[in-house]
């Protein structure tokens, strides 16, 4: 006897996942596409590089991100505090 467990997922939940792969996909794309240009341009050095500056451009776009969420939180956390005394 064999046991199969199904998930119900919400047709929007599925929707949610697929545009996230997506992205995700799309990113790890384009990174493969700028390193594999530099190594055309310059060889492993280039490469090394370059993956560098892609890593910390990745990175820093990461960390504004997440103080941008951050700083709107705070603020619907300010805004619900005037309203739920």
């Amino acid at each position: 006897m064999s046991s199969v467990l199904y998930l119900k997922i919400e047709t929007i939940d599925v929707l949610a996942i697929c545009i996230a792969v997506l992205v995700l996909g799309g990113i790890l794309g384009a990174f493969f596409l700028y390193l594999r240009t530099a190594y055309k341009k310059n060889g492993w050095a280039g490469v090394r590089r370059d993956f560098w500056i892609a890593l910390v451009a990745l990175a820093g776009f990461v960390i504004f991100r997440l103080i941008e969420n951050h700083e709107i939180e705070r603020l619907r956390q300010t805004v619900n505090g005037w309203f739920h005394h």
